[in-house]
């Protein structure tokens, strides 16, 4: 299971730069899209802790009603545009958008393993007191193998976490509002796929840490809410991943 962790975890969010130059993205193949939103339900300066695990499903339902036949990067993100409106302007919209992109581009290159534990150790280093503790009970559960049926023991474990934390810390609490809603979305999606669920739901709790860490320490986002942005990008990245998959692009 270790390897299928591993190659889950590499369709989610692999070889995010470390650096602070954004790497040009490939061109994108002409798209046919159909049936995604033709409006916009939030705008960037609505996402908050409070609603990104709404935000994350109803994007992740919409991309599960769309179709494709090239090119999944544009897919989603056209996905993205759809439900979170750039009118007015936020200034880390673009660098969103480019991160969804390196990601797609170097999903192939089984060089997650090693850059996630990388992105662990550092958003430790975020972290002090009790929140150190409780961040690695969250990143046990995501490292732990869950098969299809003890799958609810994944979504009770991530709860019990909520239900005991009394802190404020967004990498925390954003971390287990994408675990916990992504549980809904999956279990409710029920997709044909030879790997456990569970696979999926951790992969996109992982998406968060490592958007979310990478605003932080290498692309020095200036705010909270900036980096939970960044946080939900990186999830949703995640989620599209395993629906590439279903689609036979990866």
């Amino acid at each position: 299971m270790k390897k299928l962790l591993l190659l889950v975890l590499t369709v989610a969010i692999i070889g995010v730069s470390c650096s602070k130059q954004q790497e040009n993205s490939e061109p994108i193949a002409r798209t046919t899209i159909k049936k995604t939103r033709t409006s916009s339900s939030y705008n960037w300066s609505e996402v908050s802790l409070s609603n990104i695990g709404y935000i994350h499903n109803s994007i992740m339902t919409n991309l599960s009603n769309s179709e494709i036949e090239t090119n999944g990067l544009e897919l989603m993100r056209n996905t993205v545009n759809s439900y979170i409106s750039n009118s007015p302007s936020y200034e880390y919209h673009t660098y969103i958008m480019d991160n969804m992109s390196l990601v797609y581009n170097k999903v192939k290159t089984n060089e997650y393993w090693i850059y996630y534990r990388y992105c662990l150790e550092s958003a430790l280093d975020s972290l002090s007191g009790p929140d150190i503790i409780t961040f690695k009970e969250i990143t046990t559960i995501l490292s732990t193998t869950y098969n299809d049926d003890n799958l609810e023991d994944l979504y009770n474990d991530l709860l019990a976490i909520k239900n005991k934390y009394t802190g404020t810390n967004s990498l925390i609490l954003g971390t287990l509002e994408i675990g916990l809603n992504s549980y809904n979305f999956w279990t409710g999606y029920n997709p044909q796929y030879d790997d456990p669920i569970g696979l999926a739901i951790q992969a996109d709790a992982a998406g968060y840490i490592v958007g979310w860490t990478k605003a932080w320490l290498w692309d020095e986002l200036p705010n909270g809410n900036d980096r939970i942005k960044a946080g939900v990008g990186m999830a949703l990245t995640a989620s599209g991943g395993f629906l590439l998959k279903k689609w036979g692009k990866f």
